[in-house]
C-alpha cells in the first residue's frame, strides 16, 4: 500500500507469531512530458518535467532526476529540467533515476549570423576597436571588438537587442531587431567629446613608425663633456662625462648627450640617430 515497514501477526487460539515486512518501490520506467517541444523564439525555454513509475504502474514519489541533452550545441537542460535553445537543430533530452530512463525532443530553429561594424557617426569616423557589443534575449556573452572594428555572432534567431557599448568617449546604441536570416547590422556611436586617455601613448604603441617624415637634418660628433643628467635607477640627477652630438632640425641645433657606458662613439651614435629620427 505503500513504502515503508509493516509488522504482520498471525494467530490461532491463544498463540501468535509475528513477521517485519519492508515495501520499497523500485523504479521500472520513467515518463517525460512533453515528449516533444519546439521553440520558436529567441531566449524561450520549456520546462520538462519527469515521473517515475514501479512495475505496477504506481507512481514513485520523491524521486530525484538527472538529465542531460545529447547535443548540447543545439540545447542545454539544467538540473529541474528547463531546457534553453542554443542553436539551430534537434536535440535528444533525457532524465533518468536509477536504472530507468526517459527522453523527450526538444526541435530548435535555424540559426543564423548576426555581423556587422562599430564606427565613429562623423565623417570619415574611425572604426571602434574595443567596443562591447551585447546581444540581449538570449544565450550569448558580450563580446569585444577587434583591432578591424567588426562583430560576428553565430546561431541568432528570432527577435534580438543587439547593444553596442564604447564609453566614455561614445553614446551607447541599441537596436531590436528580427533575425530571420544572415544579417548585417552596422552601428555609427556619436561621439561624446571626451577623450579616451590622457595620451596618444595608450592608444597605440605605434603612433611613430620608422617610414614617418623628419626634420632630422644632421648630426654631428661634438667630443665629450661633463653633463648633470637624470639617472631613473636611483631617482637621482648624476654627473658624466657624456658622448656629445649636436643635432639639427631645421634651424634648430639640439645636444645630445649619451652615457658613457655605451662604451664607443660609434655605439652611442647609433642610439642619436635612432632617437633623433624619431624626435624629428
Amino acid at each position: 500500500m505503500g513504502n515503508g515497514t509493516a509488522t504482520i501477526t498471525a494467530s490461532a487460539g491463544p498463540v501468535s507469531g509475528i513477521v517485519v515486512v519492508t515495501v520499497t518501490q523500485a523504479i521500472a520506467s520513467v515518463d517525460v512530458s512533453p515528449s516533444m517541444a519546439e521553440l520558436t523564439a529567441w531566449g524561450e525555454t520549456v520546462h520538462l518535467t519527469a515521473e517515475a513509475f514501479d512495475a505496477n504502474g504506481h507512481a514513485v514519489m520523491g524521486t530525484v532526476f538527472s538529465w542531460e541533452s545529447a547535443k548540447a550545441l543545439v540545447a542545454e537542460v539544467n538540473a529541474l529540467g528547463v531546457v534553453s535553445g542554443i542553436g539551430g537543430g534537434e536535440a535528444t533530452i533525457a532524465t533518468s533515476a536509477g536504472a530507468a530512463s526517459g527522453s523527450a525532443t526538444v526541435t530548435v530553429p535555424p540559426t543564423f549570423t548576426l555581423s556587422g561594424t562599430v564606427r565613429d557617426s562623423r565623417e570619415n569616423g574611425p572604426l571602434l576597436a574595443g567596443a562591447v557589443m551585447g546581444l540581449e534575449n538570449g544565450k550569448r556573452e558580450s563580446m569585444v571588438i577587434g583591432p578591424d572594428g567588426r562583430y560576428r555572432f553565430s546561431n541568432v534567431w528570432g527577435t534580438v537587442t543587439v547593444r553596442a557599448i564604447a564609453g566614455p568617449t561614445h553614446a551607447t546604441e541599441a537596436v531590436e531587431i528580427t533575425v530571420d536570416e544572415d544579417h548585417t547590422l552596422d552601428f555609427d556611436l556619436e561621439h561624446t567629446g571626451v577623450a579616451p586617455y590622457g595620451g596618444t601613448v595608450y592608444i597605440s604603441p605605434r603612433v611613430v613608425e620608422p617610414s614617418d617624415p623628419t626634420t632630422l637634418q644632421s648630426i654631428t660628433y661634438a667630443g665629450r663633456g661633463e653633463r648633470r643628467v637624470p639617472d631613473r635607477r636611483h631617482d637621482s640627477w648624476i654627473t658624466i662625462n657624456a658622448y656629445l652630438f649636436h643635432v639639427r632640425y631645421g634651424g634648430h641645433v639640439v645636444e645630445f648627450r649619451v652615457n658613457p657606458e655605451f662604451g664607443s662613439q660609434e655605439v652611442a651614435q647609433a642610439e642619436v640617430e635612432t632617437y633623433g629620427h624619431v624626435l624629428g
